[in-house]
C-alpha cells in the first residue's frame, strides 16, 4: 500500500467514527505526534530486515532485566506518562461500552 493509499484509508476510517471519545482521542494522538514529529523531522527509526530476524532462533527463555532492555520499559516514563494523561477526554463515558467497541 503507498502513503497515497493508506491517507485515503485513513480518512475513510475516520469519516466513518462515531464515537467522540474516539475521535477526541485520536486528535490527541495526531496533535501529539505532529508536534513530535516537528521537534525531530528527519528522525527515522531504524529499519531491519524481516527475514534476517526470522531466521535467529527464538531462545528457550529469556530474562525479565533483557526483556525491559529489549522493548525499551522504563517505569520513570510511564508515571510521566500516567501522569500527563488527560482524563478528560474519557468524561461522561460508559466504560464498559468503551471496553466492547469495535473501535478498541
Amino acid at each position: 500500500m503507498n502513503i497515497e493509499t493508506a491517507k485515503i484509508k485513513i480518512i475513510q476510517l475516520v469519516a466513518e467514527l462515531q464515537s467522540e471519545t474516539i475521535l477526541k482521542q485520536l486528535l490527541a494522538f495526531l496533535t501529539r505526534f505532529q508536534q513530535k514529529s516537528a521537534r525531530e523531522p528527519n528522525k527515522q527509526p531504524p529499519q531491519k530486515d524481516n527475514l534476517l530476524i526470522a531466521l535467529i532462533p527464538t531462545p528457550a527463555s529469556i530474562s525479565l532485566e533483557v526483556l525491559k532492555s529489549e522493548q525499551g520499559y522504563n517505569m520513570k516514563k510511564l508515571n510521566q506518562t500516567y501522569a500527563r494523561l488527560d482524563r478528560s477526554i474519557w468524561e461522561g463515558e460508559d466504560f464498559d461500552q468503551l471496553l466492547h467497541s469495535n473501535y478498541c
